[in-house]
């Protein structure tokens, strides 16, 4: 048996052969290997890097992977179970071109090739240092104000990033926007790097990342803001009604070389007179204001006034003293004016059946601290259907100051 074994193992040999091809042809045929391209982007993982490192600028995200396979694996496999990645470990800063690896969870799928097969990357260190904080201011205040002095909180930021970045940051910017500004400031602002020439620069982080900026702003002697007040003759014609009116700018600033002339003016100033009398649709009018001699407005001469009629069932203008909300505990307020001109529209009956106390004009000083406050008049209106046309002024100067202390009788 041996010796028959012997003599025809080339011949053995030949048959299994031709069985094992004959089975892989049968194979092949019922699940035969294809190619296929998976184009849509594998993620590049890339790992190893040392935690002091950083990679520096955009390096490719993915890459598009050809992968051959049985049809009936490639029929199941799926972009997430084809991992691409390039290996960092070891490296130091500097240039590198490092080929990439693909690693398919499924078998016996085999990765054909890799587009693009290398990457080339630059590997710098991180680098921290501590930068201080400017104040950046953009724009002016309001006519007749100034920034007088402004603080920031913290003075200084840790700045981390590549050291060629790091090394650039000549400083660290707080940006804070005081276009017409007439309130101090105190808020939160976002730091922006920047370099020698102003430039901001990218993929830095700031430690805090905001700081606190507060600025003083007051107002410069001879100037002052008032309130318009508009001073109205005459009536519509009979069957119209004065919808709307509305003045531009509704607090205008005046100038003074006698800063004492200024102070002693009231809270608002006047317009010529508007004649109304006869008037059956809508118009505007440039008015000039009414002021002492020796005070101008600063910037337009005039006003605009802004005139909406209607033909609505009836108007009524009632003048009302303002009352007070919010009136913080140990604050005394003295409004200027202490009344407004209320224009009312509704039906005839509700206007005509007005009583005492169904109309309120109250001023919000929530949250106001002892100074000078332009603020804005509320209406409360009780009759049903009876609506607030217009207010006049829009803003009545308030001024808060201590309230007097009683003296004890004995």
């Amino acid at each position: 048996m041996l010796r028959w074994l012997l003599r025809n193992a080339g011949t053995l040999a030949m048959a299994i052969l031709l069985a094992l091809l004959v089975w892989g042809s049968a194979v092949n045929a019922a699940d035969p290997t294809q190619e296929q391209t998976y184009a849509n982007g594998i993620a590049i993982e890339y790992a190893g890097m040392a935690d002091d490192l950083i990679l520096l600028g955009s390096p490719p995200a993915s890459a598009t992977v050809s992968v051959r396979a049985p049809r009936s694996i490639l029929d199941q496999l799926t972009a997430d179970e084809i991992h691409v990645s390039a290996d960092l470990t070891g490296l130091d800063s500097g240039r590198h071109q490092l080929e990439l690896a693909a690693v398919i969870d499924r078998q016996p799928a085999r990765a054909l090739s890799i587009e693009p097969s290398t990457v080339i990357l630059t590997i710098e260190r991180v680098s921290t240092r501590d930068v201080p904080v400017q104040v950046r201011t953009v724009g002016s205040p309001a006519i007749g104000y100034r920034l007088v002095t402004q603080s920031v909180a913290p003075t200084q930021v840790a700045v981390a990033g590549p050291a060629s970045a790091v090394d650039q940051v000549a400083q660290v910017l707080a940006e804070v926007n005081v276009t017409d500004q007439r309130q101090d400031i105190d808020q939160d602002v976002r730091l922006i790097p920047v370099d020698s020439t102003g430039q901001s620069l990218e993929g830095l982080r700031l430690e805090p990342d905001t700081v606190r900026v507060t600025a003083t702003i007051e107002r410069l002697g001879g100037y002052r803001d008032v309130a318009v007040t508009l001073v109205i003759q005459g009536e519509v014609e009979p069957g119209y009604a004065l919808a709307r009116l509305t003045i531009s700018p509704p607090v205008v600033t005046v100038y003074s070389a006698d800063a004492s002339a200024v102070a002693v003016l009231p809270g608002f100033v006047e317009t010529e007179p508007l004649d109304l009398t006869g008037s059956r649709s809508s118009f505007e009018r440039r008015l000039a204001l009414d002021l002492p001699e020796g005070i101008t407005p600063v910037g337009a001469q005039t006003v605009l006034v802004q005139v909406e009629i209607s033909t609505i069932e009836s108007s009524l203008t009632l003048t009302l003293p303002v009352e007070f909300q919010g009136l913080g505990s140990g604050l005394a307020a003295t409004p200027s004016p202490d009344s407004v001109s209320v224009i009312l529209t509704g039906p005839v009956s509700a206007l005509s059946n007005l009583q005492p106390g169904d109309v309120r004009v109250y001023l919000d000083l929530r949250d106001l601290r002892i100074g000078t406050h332009q603020v804005t008049p509320q209406v409360v209106v009780l009759p049903a259907g009876v609506i607030t046309q217009t207010i006049l002024p829009e803003a009545i100067q308030v001024t808060l100051s201590r309230a007097a202390t009683p003296t004890p009788t004995p």
